[in-house]
């Protein structure tokens, strides 16, 4: 099994967020084993 990860920088995660919350999504996704947990949550 292929098993790939596409990991974002630390300001690429905030401005997706942040984009996303403008764009009308009120649930964001986040686990520890996604590594946006900590980054999601700064927002």
């Amino acid at each position: 099994m292929n098993k790939t990860r596409l990991l974002l920088s630390p300001e690429e995660a905030e401005n997706s967020v942040l984009s996303a919350l403008q764009g009308g999504y009120r649930l964001i996704d986040t686990a520890n084993a996604y590594v946006n947990d900590v980054i999601c949550c700064e927002v």
